[in-house]
């Protein structure tokens, strides 16, 4: 009988159940144990989802030669550091965005599972969805042309994640505000269906505007709830890519705006424009003068695309599959990231440094 991949899971919060779906159909895996610094987290948990054990000692986990492989859905001040303890360790590594806290961080963590032979993925869940797999497909056909321009935008009325004084709100441990909640999302879809991930130069600015107030009051009634809020909750970016397109980034946690939500992507073409959400494509009719707006056939899964992340992450370690989400590609985001509040910090335009 063929043995099982067995595998740790770091974190215990309200993310770390997503992690479960693709493990849970993947037939030659298992979670074996559930680590968190709460051990009533941990043991929750673990009794929840049948996880036989639980621990808060992660340098046990580490230290444990029968476990293969480690899933991490810690906040993000954390996803580096234990996905190089990780990888020193000898395991296969998945964990949610952002992978780390700067690009000098991101650098080591992708050169060190490159050289252990080590299979390293940020599960970016929204390249799985049917519109990115859609998008992607049409791209690649030609339809568009060429693609000059994309919009990225993920913006939210009224919606701070986190409760006052979680610690989606502090710099130290989330890196980020809504850039790096929703907006990192849509970034890392837009490059993946156009299939351009060599920016050049980024400009961008970063706000704090309604978070320290608990999110959109009256101007009359406004008192600041939480002082130590540290992170944007509006965040703003122009991407300059080497083929000298272009990407404009906008994600919101607060604002005042028609819809609770927006999200989607808008891309330009020289033949044609789409849109992911709802997926319409925008072309020139066969007779002259003609315009036509068309609702292509979605595209409704299959293999690893279907089943999601981690099950495309175990089909990796195993050798059946390629990760979706390679990890230079992730290292492009995080760079795009940090020059975002770099440019805003400057007041400047950043260039991206490949050397």
């Amino acid at each position: 009988m063929k043995k099982k991949i067995r595998i740790a899971l770091i974190g215990s919060g309200g993310i770390a159940h997503s992690h479960l779906t693709g493990i849970d159909e993947y037939e030659n895996a298992e979670v074996v144990i559930a680590c968190d610094v709460n051990e009533e987290a941990a043991k929750k948990f673990a009794e929840k989802h049948g996880i036989e054990n639980y621990t808060t000692d992660i340098d046990a986990v580490m230290a444990d030669k029968a476990i293969d492989a480690v899933t991490i859905a810690t906040p993000p001040a954390f996803h580096a550091p234990i996905a190089l303890k990780a990888l020193k360790a000898g395991k296969h590594v998945h964990t949610d965005k952002p992978f780390a806290m700067n690009a000098q961080e991101a650098e080591e963590v992708v050169n060190l599972a490159k050289e252990k032979g080590l299979i390293f993925m940020v599960g970016m869940n929204q390249r799985y969805t049917s519109e990115g797999q859609t998008a992607k497909q049409i791209v690649e056909a030609g339809t568009l042309g060429e693609v000059y321009h994309a919009k990225a935008l993920w913006k939210r009325r009224n919606f701070i994640p986190g409760g006052v004084g979680g610690w989606f709100h502090n710099k130290k441990i989330a890196g980020g505000g809504a850039m790096l909640d929703i907006g990192v999302h849509l970034l890392d879809l837009c490059m993946y269906v156009i299939d351009n991930f060599k920016p050049v130069s980024v400009s961008g600015a970063v706000y704090t505007k309604f978070g320290p107030y608990g999110g959109l009051k009256p101007a009359s009634t406004s008192e600041m709830v939480e002082p130590e809020f540290s992170v944007d909750d509006y965040s703003f970016a122009l991407i300059k890519m080497e083929n000298g397109s272009t990407i404009q980034l906008e994600a919101t946690w607060a604002e005042f705006m028609e819809q609770k939500e927006y999200s989607n992507i808008e891309l330009k073409g020289t033949d044609a424009g789409m849109n992911l959400r709802p997926m319409k494509l925008f072309k020139c009719g066969s007779e002259e003068g003609s315009y036509e707006i068309i609702e292509p056939k979605p595209f409704e899964g299959e293999g690893n695309i279907k089943k999601g992340r981690t099950y495309n992450w175990l089909e990796a370690i195993e050798g059946k599959a390629e990760v979706l989400c390679k990890p230079e590609q992730s290292l492009a985001i995080q760079k795009i990231i940090d020059a975002i509040y770099e440019s805003s910090k400057t007041g400047r335009e950043v260039i991206i440094d490949w050397s």
